[in-house]
């Protein structure tokens, strides 16, 4: 209805589950124009135990939510959750990323089901680490259909050509699920389902486990280190290309990054990855 004012959001199955799962347990029987601080606070406070960046996820959702209902949709006169109700973040822990070793012996392990690597597995002579570099939801989204829509193509050419090119060569991929129609998923999980974004993180660390990769940094979770995400794939993504010399309107280009410092925040330790031998 008012798409001057709200623009689709990437990360909008991500709100989906958040609502569905921390929200709606708590207030979905109040109406929006009724919604008051003292509600938003009775859902943080009946969160699980998270992380504090998940927990203002949850916190910058609610707020959205009622901002929109200020305006465009006119159901309240101000927003009911003030300036200070974000939580605030604790200071930036490390963050890991995979050394091409560990992601070749991720891509290469048999005991992890094929369907969930093909974002991964190596274009044609070119090394293991040559990822797409898209966020995971673009990837979900691509997965909706073999085709991109139009309006998509104009938009990002390069990431989306870029990720149906190199997953897993896409003649070899659409070979093993038998050419599915244009309009068919083209990335599915076992049971021929769109992958879901529930505990990505967990099915990660538990693929490197069954490939062997068991580096104390990727897993260690505490007050100065976070434990590896599926995310980090991205970061592994961009630190090898910019340690092999890309630029970094190249990498932007594939990633979807507006800003330089953007990029710069996902790039992990270039140097460790130079010295073995990782960035040739």
């Amino acid at each position: 209805m008012y798409p001057d004012h709200v623009k689709p959001k990437r990360s909008v199955e991500q709100d989906v589950y958040r609502l569905d799962r921390h929200v709606y347990l708590i207030a979905s029987r109040i109406p929006v124009a009724a919604f008051t601080l003292d509600d938003a606070e009775r859902v943080m406070r009946a969160l699980p135990p998270m992380s504090p960046a998940s927990r203002r996820h949850i916190a910058q959702l609610l707020h959205r939510l009622m901002a929109m209902a200020v305006f465009p949709c006119r159901l309240l006169a101000t927003n009911p959750l003030p300036r200070g109700f974000l939580p605030k973040l604790d200071p930036a822990k490390a963050k890991a990323c995979l050394y091409l070793d560990e992601d070749a012996r991720l891509l290469a392990c048999s005991a992890i089901p094929l369907c969930a690597r093909p974002f991964g597995l190596p274009e044609p002579r070119r090394p293991a680490h040559q990822r797409s570099g898209a966020p995971p939801g673009e990837g979900r989204r691509l997965g909706a259909r073999r085709a991109a829509p139009r309006e998509e193509q104009d938009e990002r050419p390069a990431r989306l050509g870029a990720l149906a090119r190199r997953a897993a060569g896409a003649s070899a991929w659409l070979a093993l699920r038998d050419n599915p129609a244009p309009s068919a998923a083209l990335f599915v999980d076992e049971d021929g389902d769109l992958f879901s974004v529930e505990h990505a993180a967990e099915r990660f660390r538990a693929h490197l486990q069954l490939a062997g990769i068991d580096r104390p940094e990727l897993f260690e979770d505490s007050e100065e280190r976070q434990h590896v995400r599926a995310h980090d794939t991205r970061s592994t993504f961009i630190t090898v290309a910019l340690a092999n010399g890309q630029s970094e309107t190249w990498v932007a280009d594939r990633t979807g990054h507006r800003s330089s410092v953007m990029i710069q925040r996902y790039r992990r330790a270039p140097g460790r990855l130079q010295s073995r031998a990782l960035a040739s």
